[in-house]
């Protein structure tokens, strides 16, 4: 029919959708949108006083405890628009209660306590277009005078489940005003009188909620109505009735039906002899599982065919039907018992005109490889919520325009070359890991493929896809330096990133778990290995160049190099059993002060009676072997080593050798054996760093010193005697290491310098 609107046939699964969509429009509580909206649901009005202003247009009064609309209670909001009272205990509206309310435009009434709908004073709502006065206590449909008066309304709700019969009075008040919509609510009528309907002359959208015996005492006089739209809930329908639907309906102005929650109660005898010139479009949800190919034949200018929320299945939809929807262009399927995804595309290989398929919400899958047999005019495809895996392409038909896939079982992309018209592919919700690649030149400008497994993003792949619109939000990001580059391409680029930068969140590592990636902070060194590299290297040079200038500054060398003489001496030990030992003592001095040691204390010591037998190197090293080896040995064969003490002792390199290989003796054999023996005062500046040794022994210990005085003198060689005499243990002597100081003065362990 040329001009017209294309038809729309439309059952839906239930009467709740619909139910569900007035309320949202009618009655869902407001959000303040404006200082001219008041959202006072749910607070307990009249009880609880609502913050108005004579300014305020929209107010929601809803899910309160009125009972009653007084007078006073809307007359200062002169500027009211829309007015919600639905889910209250209104049973009664004072006259005149709206009579301040003439700009008043939207008013609902529904699920309220209304008894007499007939007596309600709207004459004063001079711009009323939306009334609901739907689901009240109301048992009888009879509208009063006053009804009149709404010379603009459009929109009227209407009709409770206690309503059991309609007249021709029940609408007459309705004849002549400008409704456009009418949705009318009872339960199974028992009476129906012929003709109640025809007082709706203007009417383009008309829906009947209810049961009736005889549907065709409703159903005949439909196409003598200028309708456009027409929605049937809660009807059975057999196979007379479904035939005098149809061919009442194609005979007719419907554009547009809705069935809702509807009862198939036939064998799918439909044998319909009308066929309408116009364009049809069907929606039908409810228990159907199979359609007839008497229908499927013969509607042959049907464009739009939605049969979701039914019973089909592949074999049972159109079974065996030679030329079923040769007009169809659009099919929907959703929440079916569809399974195998190549019989579906056998199914829809006879419908040559189809060019959109959507069947989500089915349990469809595809076993093995392997060709399907789609219609060869399919463009678009919708197989959301499913259960398909990553051979769904090699099954998907090479004329599609855009597919969605979302939802499903798929871990990869394989090559989509073959997909040369392919514009747009939606795979959110699926189990991918990488992004697909495209060939250059590849049709695709929309890629949806969020809510997936990619943990990365090859910023060289992201610039080859610069024409594409990508979503690719709600993926486990792995958050190290390689994302770095991705966020400088998006943030410098016209790439169209959906749901940047919000949906872009970093899953590992833990630290920054749940971080959006923008505001991603990564060092220059972090994220570019050669200057990291470079950085370290430069470290570890700076590190190595301290080490050196310390070890220069503390001879660390020298002692290095003293340790490892020590212990090369130590692979070769003589056979000097443990606490056996040759001589009473090992003196080590510089060379300036031999003279007094061989005038002075070795006469001392080697001509006592007994002797002592004393050690030094001038006359005890042994020739042939390396001077290191010989200090060792002559301290390990000595019961005590005599350091004596000088400025040029602390001068001498062979001396710190000495006094290294004692100390060391003495953590070795766990025994005391030094003597210290302060020849002379040493300033504590003039010992060397080398000599931290004996800096901190003569810190922490006590020493003797060389005393002037000649009775003192005889005095210390009785002491030093007593040290070197194996026999003579004095009670003050312990196991532990003790450095004896004998002297006119003993010096405290404390002394913390040398005099």
């Amino acid at each position: 029919m040329t001009g017209r609107p294309e038809a729309k046939i439309v059952a839906i699964g239930s009467v709740a959708i619909l139910s569900s969509l007035l309320m949202t429009v009618c009655s869902a509580p407001l959000e303040k949108r404006s200082a001219h909206s008041v959202n006072c649901s749910r607070i307990g009005f009249p009880n609880i006083p609502c913050a108005v202003t004579p300014y305020t247009e929209i107010l929601d009064l809803s899910h309160n405890q009125m009972t009653r609309i007084q007078q006073q209670y809307f007359k200062t909001l002169s500027k009211l628009k829309r007015l919600i009272l639905s889910f209250n205990k209104i049973a009664a509206i004072e006259p005149g209660a709206f009579a301040n309310n003439s700009e008043l435009q939207h008013l609902d009434l529904s699920n309220n306590s209304l008894h007499d709908i007939a007596i309600l004073p709207f004459n004063h709502l001079k711009s009323l277009t939306y009334l609901d006065i739907s689901n009240n206590l109301y048992d009888t449909i009879y509208l009063g005078v006053e009804i009149k008066e709404l010379k603009k309304l459009e929109t009227l709700m209407l009709g409770t489940p206690s309503v059991s019969f309609l007249k021709v009075g029940s609408l007459s008040m309705l004849r002549g005003l400008p409704l456009q919509k009418v949705h009318l609510i009872t339960q199974d009528l028992e009476e129906y009188e012929p003709g109640t309907l025809t007082a709706l002359e203007n009417l383009r959208d008309l829906i009947l909620d209810f049961q009736i015996q005889d549907q065709y005492g409703i159903i005949h006089p439909l196409k003598k109505l200028n309708l456009s739209t027409l929605s049937l809930n809660h009807i059975t329908l057999d196979d007379r009735i479904t035939i005098n639907l149809f061919e009442n309906v194609l005979r007719s102005t419907i554009v547009e039906m809705h069935l809702s929650n509807i009862n198939i109660d036939s064998i799918g005898k439909w044998d319909i002899e009308i066929i309408s010139s116009q364009q049809i479009n069907f929606v039908i949800n409810g228990s159907m599982y199979y359609i007839p190919c008497g229908v499927s034949e013969k509607l042959i200018n049907l464009k739009y065919l939605d049969v979701s929320f039914n019973l089909l299945q592949e074999f049972s939809f159109i079974p065996k039907c030679s030329n079923p929807f040769p007009g169809l262009t659009s099919l929907v399927l959703n929440d079916n018992k569809f399974s195998h995804l190549r019989q579906l595309s056998v199914m829809t290989f006879q419908m040559r005109n189809l060019t959109r398929l959507i069947a989500t919400s089915n349990s469809l899958q595809l076993p093995g490889e392997g060709m399907c047999s789609w219609s060869r005019s399919l463009r678009h495809i919708n197989f959301s919520h499913n259960k398909l895996l990553a051979n769904v392409f090699s099954c998907l038909p090479s004329s599609l325009e855009s597919v969605d896939l979302s939802y499903n079982a798929i871990s990869t992309v394989p090559n989509l070359e073959k997909m040369s018209n392919l514009r747009e592919i939606i795979l959110t919700g699926n189990a991918i890991s990488f992004l697909p690649e495209f060939a250059a030149g590849h049709p695709v400008r929309v890629l949806s493929i969020d809510r997936n497994a990619i943990n990365t993003i090859d910023v060289d792949l992201l610039r080859s896809m610069n024409q594409i619109q990508l979503k690719l939000g709600n993926n486990p990001f792995r958050c190290s330096c390689a994302i770095q580059s991705v966020i400088d391409y998006i943030e410098h680029s016209h790439i169209e990133i959906i749901d940047w930068p919000a949906d872009y969140r970093c899953a590992s590592p833990l630290n920054i778990q749940g971080q959006v990636i923008k505001d991603l902070k990564f060092s220059t060194v972090e994220c570019n290995i050669p200057l990291f590299v470079g950085v370290l290297l430069a470290c570890i040079a700076l590190v190595v160049a301290l080490c050196v200038i310390l070890c220069i500054k503390y001879k660390v060398t020298w002692y290095i190099h003293t340790l490892w003489l020590w212990v090369n001496a130590k692979r070769h030990p003589d056979d000097l059993m443990e606490g056996n030992f040759e001589y009473h003592a090992f003196i080590s001095y510089s060379e300036r002060d031999s003279d007094w040691v061989k005038n002075k204390m070795l006469p001392q010591l080697e001509t006592n009676n007994p002797p002592f037998h004393i050690c030094i190197h001038e006359r005890d090293f042994r020739p042939g072997k390396s001077i290191i080896a010989n200090i060792i040995d002559c301290i390990s064969k000595s019961y005590k080593t005599i350091f004596v003490l000088s400025k040029s002792f602390v001068q001498s390199e062979w001396c710190h050798y000495e006094l290294f290989f004692a100390h060391n003796q003495i953590l070795d054999k766990k025994k005391d054996s030094l003597i210290l023996l302060l020849l002379e005062p040493i300033p504590a500046k003039s010992i060397p760093d080398r000599f931290c040794k004996l800096r901190k022994l003569m810190n922490r210990k006590t020493y003797l010193e060389w005393p002037q005085g000649e009775f003192q003198q005889n005095f210390f060689w009785k002491r030093l005697k007593a040290i070197l005499n194996t026999n003579f243990q004095p009670q003050c002597l312990t196991p532990q290491m003790v450095l004896v100081a004998i002297s006119p003065i003993i010096r405290n362990k404390g002394t913390s310098s040398i005099p």
